[in-house]
């Protein structure tokens, strides 16, 4: 079966009314196509490839949040290790070694090593925009 994505989101007009109307034919479409249960990853490229140029241009001067960042980054590491583990599913079928799944706590590291990145990314943040405030403003706390 054939299945078209919708029509780009009109951003003239009711807006609201617009996007009501965009959001309820793109779920149709997921659901037709099959792709609702594909990944949340999957969803938004086919979002972006359906909401329009011009949505796309005001999707990409969004900020995303540290929060954001961060389960980012751990959904791209878990895929990678589920792509490793997938590739060595079937050497365990043909009866070479399988490699076992790391421990909880080594991925635990992994997340606390990258919550520690970020802070660190965060905190020159802070220092630099410090710099810029006046010096009556210095000893005020900006979080």
């Amino acid at each position: 079966m054939d299945v078209k994505l919708p029509a780009v989101l009109k951003l003239e007009g009711n807006l609201s009314e617009n996007f009501r109307k965009f959001k309820q034919n793109f779920e149709i479409y997921l659901i037709a196509s099959g792709k609702d249960k594909a990944t949340e990853q999957v969803k938004v490229a086919l979002l972006l490839n359906a909401i329009g140029k011009d949505a796309v241009e005001i999707f990409n001067t969004f900020k995303l949040s540290d929060e954001e960042k961060l389960k980012q980054k751990i959904q791209e590491k878990r895929k990678r290790e589920k792509d490793y583990y997938d590739r060595n599913a079937k050497s365990k079928k043909e009866g070479e070694e399988q490699v076992d799944d790391r421990d909880q706590e080594e991925v635990n590291k992994e997340i606390a090593n990258q919550r520690q990145e970020m802070e660190i990314e965060n905190r020159g943040e802070r220092e630099k925009r410090e710099r810029k405030l006046p010096s009556r403003f210095k000893d005020y706390k900006l979080y």
